[in-house]
């Protein structure tokens, strides 16, 4: 029986909340919010993003904008998934599973951020958790 190897692979943070409301500057207002998440779908059909990959799309509360982060997940089928928090769609176990499975790993992409851009990323134990579910 020969054993299928698992390809690690290295999830990317993205920046696109100018590409997407190119008059972003620091939240999104009520009429850059409309048809937002599908802006954001039709964006990622022309690119080559990957699953596992996290967008930052800004948010509406300016002192929240965590809350602006999405996470790729079938590049096939535009999928994504928006939460309060990234890691709250992460250790959802569906996705957890999913992301698992094709090799996703979070810890090459957090270890080179800056730290205004990592403050995006705060959380609970985040590192340790990533890390005992083997996606760090």
């Amino acid at each position: 029986m020969v054993r299928k190897t698992r390809r690690k692979r290295n999830a990317t943070f993205y920046d696109i909340a100018k590409k997407i409301n190119p008059g972003y500057k620091g939240f999104l207002t009520p009429s850059m919010n409309q048809n937002l998440l599908e802006r954001v779908q039709e964006h990622i059909k022309h690119q080559k993003y990957n699953p596992g990959d996290i967008l930052f799309i800004g948010s509406t509360h300016p002192t929240r904008q965590y809350y602006g982060l999405v996470l790729v997940m079938d590049t096939e089928k535009y999928s994504t998934v928006w939460f309060d928090t990234i890691w709250d769609a992460v250790f959802t176990n569906n996705i957890l599973t999913s992301l698992k499975q094709k090799g996703v790993k979070y810890g090459p992409m957090l270890e080179a951020m800056d730290p205004y851009t990592l403050q995006l990323f705060r959380g609970d134990d985040v590192i340790e958790k990533l890390k005992s579910h083997g996606i760090y």
